[in-house]
């Protein structure tokens, strides 16, 4: 419905609106609503911390006479990393914020609702993929699917996971192999509302099944413990369409909102992961690869002699969010200082492709290059001298 005409504003607004917005495809999430939130907050650091015990109550025989030896467990916190911080922002030329129409700003907030959720999902999945990959790489197929997951389920029993606190979200192509199997079929019968209500098309072994469609194509199946997926957020602004008073823009509003977190699996071993064995690492886009930052001194000293590489792995390490990063260091000379100092470029290349090529410029304190006493700059196959 159109809103009604105001007798005030900077453009005039139209009477007639479609009565609906077309549908948006869109791809069903299930997975992140599944991350616990059991965390605490530091008051002092504002650092999100999830409790942790380092095992259970021990239990000994009593003697009457000399009572038991007392023991002790310790509460330990794990850090939630927030690093995630997100947002949108749409234009909408030609209205003001009262005067979008009713249709088109429910759409739109909706759909800034889904697509922040969608986000949300892509996170969570890439949190599930740092679990633990099952050495089965063999292919499930119509009449082994059902007993290869249950196989997987069994594994992480042993491991002390709970029935009541998995789940397993299968691909497309596993979702479609289980459709076939008369046991799976069967249980779909006996699901609660509340289990539907969260996309459980199945059980397998007693654990509630779900299909997603957003998973890597290599990977088969996802089993996993919600106790060991967590999650924090909280919006900074929700999504709402506000007016634009940037200078800029006249007589327009835009949708606006943002939301910070983060999400981690605290045990890998509360995730089991299967894949078809086809796994082939592709090559992210720039702008989707994670930023490194190198740590270490300002400078490096090597009047006393050795190896500036030697010197380099040992002073500086590459991260990200404070976790290190395996790769190798390199460098080159870019220069000198006002002082007469070398300057050197120390450039980090990750082993993994997910990971921006980092590097950091520092003083070294050890002569003009190419002099006697100083040091030789050159690819990393030799070996610098002082």
């Amino acid at each position: 419905m159109p809103n009604p005409i105001g007798k005030t504003g900077t453009h005039k607004r139209k009477e007639t609106f479609g009565t609906q917005v077309l549908t948006i495809a869109r791809v069903e999430t299930n997975l992140y609503d599944d991350f616990s939130e059991d965390y605490e907050k530091d008051e002092v650091t504002g650092k999100i911390m999830v409790p942790t015990r380092n095992g259970d109550v021990k239990v000994s025989d009593y003697d009457v006479l000399n009572g038991i030896e007392l023991t002790q467990s310790a509460t330990d916190y794990m850090e939630l990393p927030v690093d995630k911080d997100y947002g949108v922002n749409e234009l909408i030329d030609g209205y003001e914020a009262e005067a979008v129409p009713d249709n088109v700003k429910a759409q739109r907030i909706e759909s800034a609702g889904y697509s922040i959720g969608m986000k949300k999902e892509n996170y969570a999945i890439e949190a599930l993929m740092t679990g633990t990959i099952s050495p089965d790489k063999t292919p499930v197929t119509e009449s082994n699917v059902y007993k290869k997951i249950a196989a997987e389920i069994a594994n992480m029993k042993k491991r002390g996971m709970k029935v009541k606190n998995m789940r397993v979200a299968v691909s497309s192509d596993t979702e479609l192999a289980l459709l076939t199997d008369e046991k799976f079929s069967n249980s779909a019968g006996a699901l609660g509302a509340e289990l539907i209500r969260e996309g459980v098309i199945g059980k397998i072994a007693g654990v509630a099944t779900k299909a997603n469609y957003l998973m890597p194509a290599y990977v088969e199946f996802i089993i996993y413990d919600k106790r060991f997926c967590q999650k924090y957020e909280i919006w900074k602004k929700e999504p709402s369409i506000n007016n634009l008073a940037d200078g800029k823009h006249i007589g327009a509003s835009a949708l606006q909102g943002r939301l910070v977190g983060g999400i981690k699996v605290t045990n890998p071993l509360g995730v089991q992961i299967k894949t078809n064995g086809t796994v082939t690492e592709t090559e992210p886009a720039e702008n989707e690869k994670k930023k490194l930052t190198i740590e270490g001194p300002d400078e490096v000293n090597l009047s006393s002699g050795g190896s500036l590489l030697a010197a380099i792995e040992s002073s500086f390490t590459a991260k990200f969010n404070a976790v290190e990063v395996d790769g190798t260091f390199d460098y080159e000379d870019v220069g000198s200082t006002s002082d007469g100092d070398d300057l050197i470029k120390i450039i980090f290349t990750p082993d993994s492709n997910e990971y921006d090529v980092a590097d950091k410029t520092v003083t070294l304190k050890a002569g003009p290059i190419g002099e006697a006493g100083g040091t030789v700059i050159g690819p990393s196959t030799e070996t610098p001298t002082v």
